[in-house]
């Protein structure tokens, strides 16, 4: 009997043959009501997207309020060395020589989004072109994945909260560069 009982210890099958109380059972999972309605996940991702590309656009059209007006008030942007930008106004700050499109043109499109289960928040994915603008440029072209985390704000807005973290741009030749534009701008999939 004795060795029944240390093999069920070492098993964990009662705790109270060991000679212990059970532990209490873990506390509940906390959820969030869904937002999503039957059939409603592909219309969301596609408000998402739209949003993506709205937010490239007042880059593109060097908007500054309209960029402003995509940026979740504590969003965090991934820089390009690694360190983080806290806050919409720090986004802004270092985001102004790209906005003003002075020295550098940058333009993106999301190639797909995903929604959480709860549908508050969104991924959103897909390629984006750096062109150096300056007459001297030794790489002309530099293309990569960007990556956005968008949040529902208090007003039903998407905002991006999070950017950045994909792997920094690799050069890219004019004819690279060239298709990836003509691909950017399509409409959201539905699925």
């Amino acid at each position: 009997m004795r060795a029944h009982r240390l093999f069920a210890c070492a098993l964990g099958v009662s705790l109270s043959a060991c000679g212990g109380a059970a532990p209490p059972p873990p506390p509940p999972v906390p959820t969030t009501p869904s937002l999503l309605t039957a059939g409603s996940q592909a219309d969301v991702e596609c408000a998402v997207w739209a949003r993506e590309a709205s937010f490239a656009q007042s880059v593109a059209n060097h908007d500054s309020p309209a960029f402003h007006e995509h940026l979740h008030p504590r969003a965090v942007f991934v820089d390009g060395d690694g360190s983080y930008l806290r806050g919409r106004e720090a986004v802004e700050v270092a985001w102004r020589t790209i906005v003003g499109g002075q020295k550098v043109r940058l333009a993106w499109h999301p190639a797909a989004v995903a929604l959480t289960g709860d549908g508050t928040t969104a991924i959103s994915r897909g390629p984006y072109v750096f062109e150096d603008l300056s007459p001297d440029a030794k790489q002309r072209f530099r293309k990569g994945t960007f990556q956005s985390i968008w949040a529902r704000d208090t007003d039903g807005v998407w905002r991006v909260t999070v950017d950045g973290g994909t792997p920094p741009p690799v050069p890219a030749t004019d004819e690279e560069a060239r298709k990836l534009l003509a691909e950017m701008r399509v409409p959201c999939p539905r699925k």
